[in-house]
């Protein structure tokens, strides 16, 4: 009872998130109807139908997505649950995008602010055509890198996972990362590029307004070695993957490079997920 009581509530909420998000009366329709598909889709055990969707919201920007359950939870979490909101004001006008996935937090940012200069980075392949179709296909001014972001350039072992939303980088022999053929059919080789090369773009004293950081229990490693890119940086929005990292010991290192907590938001993931907002 108290479940079903859940999921009323749940959908309750998307039916007035999508009629607070949706420009048009087909993209509400869609959107409602999808939201309703994904808890099919979850009681059937269907992670994704073989379609392609684009809805209109307010703002005057299309979202890009699939028909698959990863994809329609993040337009939950990131557009009608707001996780990602900031409780400060961005100085800068640069947003490097760490985990970019279809794209969908640069444009819910884009939506607040259309003059800002996206740098996105994601490792998937099927991720990033639709990353480009969600942020170049909206007209903004992005870069766009199909790589992973670690500490060191280089390459490493990508997973993609169940869902596209759970890819991450794993170990593996160094051969595995050279030889295909070593490799299982959900992974894949991919391109490493730390935050030097991914910064290498913007001038030598351009600023970064906000990094957001969501790469499933890679910002250990990507917060270690050089940090020196901090210090061209405003503001970190990252999600925690707590069973996947030492919590503390990264909250430590944004701390003693200058960076204060100042917004924590608990996520609807499994794992006690946290997206944490800290400002120098």
């Amino acid at each position: 009872m108290q479940q079903l009581q859940r999921q009323i509530n749940d959908l309750y909420k998307q039916l007035l998130g999508a009629n607070r998000l949706a420009a048009d009366k087909s993209s509400f329709q869609h959107l409602l109807l999808d939201f309703l598909l994904s808890k099919v889709m979850r009681f059937l055990g269907v992670n994704s139908l073989d379609r392609h969707r684009v809805i209109n919201v307010t703002g005057g920007l299309k979202i890009h997505y699939r028909l698959n359950r990863a994809d329609i939870f993040t337009i939950y979490e990131v557009w009608i649950e707001e996780e990602y909101q900031l409780p400060i004001e961005i100085r800068h006008p640069v947003i490097i995008d760490i985990g970019a996935n279809i794209g969908l937090t640069s444009l819910w940012y884009a939506r607040h602010d259309k003059n800002c200069k996206f740098i996105a980075v994601e490792p998937s392949p099927e991720n990033t055509r639709v990353l480009r179709a969600n942020l170049l296909g909206n007209g903004l001014q992005a870069e766009i890198f199909e790589a992973a972001a670690g500490s060191t350039d280089g390459f490493a072992v990508f997973d993609k996972g169940p869902g596209s939303t759970t890819g991450r980088l794993v170990d593996g022999p160094e051969s595995q990362k050279n030889e295909s053929s070593n490799i299982s059919s959900s992974q894949s080789a991919v391109r490493v590029l730390s935050m030097e090369s991914i910064m290498s773009s913007l001038s030598a004293d351009e600023l970064v307004g906000l990094v957001k950081i969501d790469i499933e229990g890679g910002e250990q490693e990507l917060l270690s070695g050089n940090l020196s890119w901090l210090e061209r940086v405003q503001a970190i929005v990252i999600e925690f993957h707590p069973t996947l990292i030492d919590y503390q010991e990264v909250v430590s290192v944004l701390e003693s490079s200058g960076f204060q907590r100042v917004h924590i938001f608990q996520t609807q993931s499994p794992g006690n997920n946290t997206v944490e907002v800290f400002v120098r």
